[in-house]
Formats: structure tokens, sequence, C-alpha cells
């Protein structure tokens, strides 16, 4: 069976062969302090489960981290910034939804089809699938981003 792992690093994620019966902590090398949270997960996984008992199918997402929580900051057009904590495995939709829905700066639905997150500092604007815990700095469990206009690709 095959399984997308994502981790806190600038590849963010790798597709390993493995078998059933190995242990999720096998199959990752999990290191001292890590955890493994399957995608969307909101607690950590048992990693001396085998992938099978974890529940863990062919081609599942899952993410290996040492954070628990992510402090998600989104910067916007001047108001103050917007802060939530997020599980390191919640896709960027989940944050997007949550940084221009009502508890964030509350854009309208015309508004909310114009704008990506962007991460600070930088053009990179990821994917929404992608998971918030990728984009988490060494030794950090925080990220930035910015509510910014898509990217216009002309062609």
């Amino acid at each position: 069976m095959e399984i997308y792992v994502h981790r806190p690093t600038s590849g963010r994620m790798e597709l390993l062969e493995l078998e059933e019966s190995t242990t999720v902590s096998a199959a990752v090398g999990l290191s001292q302090g890590e955890a493994v949270w399957v995608e969307d997960g909101e607690a950590p996984i048992d990693a001396t489960l085998t992938v099978s008992e974890a529940g863990i199918g062919h081609r599942s997402h899952i993410h290996v981290t040492r954070c628990h929580s992510v402090r998600v900051k989104v910067t916007y057009n001047g108001p103050p910034p917007k802060e939530e904590d997020f599980w390191p495995a919640a896709r960027l939709y989940v944050v997007f939804d949550w940084a221009t829905g009502k508890k964030g700066f509350d854009l309208s639905k015309e508004d909310k089809a114009e704008y990506a997150l962007q991460v600070c500092d930088s053009t990179d604007q990821p994917e929404l699938s992608d998971h918030v815990g990728s984009f988490v700095a060494e030794g950090r469990c925080e990220v930035c981003f910015d509510l910014v206009a898509k990217h216009n690709i002309q062609g």
C-alpha cells in the first residue's frame, strides 16, 4: 500500500510504499517527541498500532510533527490580524473558511472567491488541500498567512 506523509519541511510531502502490518511509528520513522495525525484529525493517533489497525488506507494522508496545535495568524488589508489554533493535519481550506468567515474578516461570498492565503513574506499561495502544519518553521508551532488577491495567470 502507499500513504502520503506530510511534515513541516520544504518538501512538505512524500509518498511511502509499505505493508499494512507495519507499525505507524516504523512506517514514518517517528522521532522522539513527534506525533502522527490522520488528515483532518483533531488528535494524534496511537503510533504503536499497525497502519491497518490505525485505519490508514491506501493513499491516505497523514501528518508527522512535534506540534499538537498550530497557532495561525492571518492578516488582511489593515484591520488587526486574526489568530486561531488549528490541529496540524487540518487542511488550509479550514483555515481559509475561518479567516474569511464570521470569526475572521467576514468577507462576502464574492470577495472570498477573489482571495487566497499566501504565506507571509513570500509569494507562495499554497493549495487549500495542504496541511497547515506543513508551513511551520523548525522548532515553532505557528504560521502566518496574508489574505491576498489570487494570482491571475494570463495565458
